[in-house]
């Protein structure tokens, strides 16, 4: 059973462009799931950048107001040595009592 040649080449046609589908589809499949697995990193991204400006903040707001609670306390202790004090923490000279503060915050040692 001899086939003809334009039966043979249709055929031929016929196999490369399923081919050619089968290629499109699996190269479509994986720039969506490409495209997903790139959209779930940058959200877990986000989340951890949040969530370390916030620890940060949460931070530096704390050494901030044991910076003025230890001002508040050379206030009362004794207000005419007061401008000494905010030199002294202007300076850097400021030591915190709680060590928390020292290891995490932005304060000069």
């Amino acid at each position: 059973m001899l086939r003809s040649a334009g039966s043979v080449r249709f055929q031929l046609f016929i196999a490369f462009g399923l081919v050619a589908a089968a290629l499109w589809g699996a190269i479509a499949f994986a720039l969506q799931t490409t495209g997903r697995e790139a959209i779930e990193k940058a959200r877990v991204e986000e989340h951890n950048l949040a969530r370390s400006l916030a620890e940060h903040v949460a931070l530096s707001v704390r050494a901030i107001d044991l910076s003025l609670i230890t001002l508040a306390d050379d206030w009362q202790r004794d207000p005419a040595s007061f401008a000494d004090a905010v030199a002294r923490q202007r300076s850097g000279s400021f030591r915190s009592r709680d060590p928390s503060i020292i290891a995490n915050s932005s304060w000069p040692a």
